[in-house]
């Protein structure tokens, strides 16, 4: 991963398009949390756009998640927006920095997130 940006959106969705993603993250097992905040980043993002990021469970892979997240997405937006999906787990270092944007749009406190190792200070 290169250089990146993450932050407080400056014009975020209407709240209809949060609640459509809301319903298609719920839709999903193996999903902890998911987070719209700003992000650019050279090679992933056009400019500085709003994504959603969605932190996997302990036990979630991205092939489990993301298809059926992608699927439902399509779904409950099917005019769009577009939305870039990262995926990240518990134990990514821009975890905090996401929380800190203030934009989440779910937390399942009963899916375990996975724990940084004691020895990973960055």
């Amino acid at each position: 991963m290169g250089f990146r940006i993450i932050g407080a959106p400056a014009k975020p969705y209407p709240q209809q398009v949060v609640h459509a993603v809301l319903r298609a993250v719920q839709s999903v097992e193996g999903i902890a949390e998911a987070h719209m905040p700003q992000w650019f980043e050279a090679g992933l993002t056009e400019g500085a756009e709003q994504v959603l990021v969605v932190v996997l469970g302990r036990d979630a892979a991205v092939s489990e998640v993301v298809p059926p997240l992608l699927k439902a997405l399509n779904q409950q937006l099917p005019l769009g927006p577009s939305l870039v999906v990262i995926p990240i787990t518990g134990a990514d270092g821009d975890l905090g920095t996401i929380r800190g944007t203030d934009t989440m749009v779910l937390r399942r406190p009963e899916v375990e997130l996975a724990k940084r190792p004691w020895w990973k200070f960055w």
